[in-house]
């Protein structure tokens, strides 16, 4: 049974996410959650996605087969849907930046280790060669 990922914000970072987890066998997208139901209807659309649209990230982790998170809300938005994924012992991908704070981001830490569950920060530009060589 592949992974089951939920999306947290349908905008257009979230299509990414969704398209590379499309070509990954072990990986399925099984939820989205979506305030006013707008992107993740255009979402569904967009890439034949026939999924639950949830309004809130609470409803989304009680769904059955969601094991991973992936907060895409605009950035100054990251911290709430991570938080309640991490407490509810989901494994939880964040768009960066992880959190605007240290604090929030030990925050976060603290829950996933809690709940012995991955992290992550996506920092797609990581493997740039031009970043590396900033770096």
């Amino acid at each position: 049974m592949p992974l089951g990922f939920a999306i947290v914000g349908c905008g257009m970072i979230a299509e990414y996410h969704a398209r590379a987890l499309a070509e990954i066998p072990e990986a399925a997208v099984v939820a989205l959650v979506s305030r006013g139901g707008g992107g993740a209807a255009g979402l569904q659309a967009k890439l034949g996605l026939s999924v639950p649209v949830f309004a809130t990230v609470e409803e989304a982790v009680a769904h059955p087969g969601v094991d991973v998170v992936v907060v895409t809300t605009p950035s100054g938005a990251h911290l709430e849907p991570a938080v309640v994924a991490a407490g509810a012992g989901k494994h939880v991908v964040v768009e960066k930046p992880l959190a605007l704070t240290v604090a929030q981001a030990d925050e976060l830490v603290t829950l996933a280790r809690k709940h012995d569950r991955l992290l992550v920060a996506n920092l797609m530009q990581r493997y740039n060669p031009l970043v590396a060589a900033v770096g």
